[in-house]
């Protein structure tokens, strides 16, 4: 349990993330500690508030989204460079995968069975993957690699947030670079289950084509 004399709310801090990297669990993390998150404000399928005056009024609008949410998780690339580089002049950490072929196999696979959340599933949705289309895997790593044009004070990878023992110390630190307090840990370990890791090595078995897949390297 954290010292609640210190814990004060900052606004306006970037979870910035390439996608299936694990921005989502990681803001709903932060939610359940007491914080408001906005999901995605520029993402042009969920289409917000924010994404329609981002189109009327170009980034004259992220300083109230940034006045309005104590955390803002954005995917690179929603909205383009200009607003990339506007929100990650705020207090802002680059969360991404070293394993950039199984961050877009995730993408891909989310793209064809429709489900993005693993607390979605209901444990045969990835029965009938079948192929998956190489050139689509292509096109998502290209997607994947666009947040390395981007830097942070701070960068955080998913093997070491959800695929490691010391996940505690890492989530610790996030928290710490963000300046928020930890108030419930029960909650983040319900969260960190691997329920919530999206694809096992059982889930790409199931991919046809994957030694076709895996010679992209």
């Amino acid at each position: 349990m954290e010292n609640w004399d210190a814990f004060e709310k900052r606004r306006g801090f970037v979870i910035f993330a390439s996608p299936r990297s694990g921005s989502t669990t990681l803001a709903d993390i932060i939610a359940s500690q007491g914080y408001s998150v906005c999901y995605e404000p520029f993402n042009p399928v969920l289409k917000s508030l924010y994404y329609d005056r981002l189109r009327k009024e170009g980034i004259s609008g992220i300083p109230s989204l940034m006045e309005n949410f104590d955390c803002v998780k954005h995917l690179s690339g929603h909205g383009g460079e200009i607003v990339d580089r506007k929100l990650l002049s705020h207090k802002s950490l680059i969360l991404k995968r070293r394993n950039i072929l199984k961050s877009a196999l995730s993408y891909c696979i989310s793209s064809k069975i429709g489900i993005w959340k693993a607390r979605e599933l209901v444990g045969s949705e990835f029965d009938n993957i079948g192929v998956i289309d190489v050139m689509s895997v292509r096109a998502a790593i290209g997607r994947i690699r666009h947040i390395e044009k981007y830097n942070a004070d701070k960068v955080v990878f998913y093997e070491d947030l959800y695929c490691s023992s010391g996940w505690e110390e890492e989530l610790k630190g996030i928290f710490d670079y963000f300046g928020i307090a930890i108030k419930d840990w029960d909650s983040i370990e319900s969260w960190m289950n691997k329920c919530h890791v999206m694809n096992s090595q059982d889930t790409y078995s199931k991919i046809k084509n994957i030694k076709e897949i895996e010679k992209l390297g």
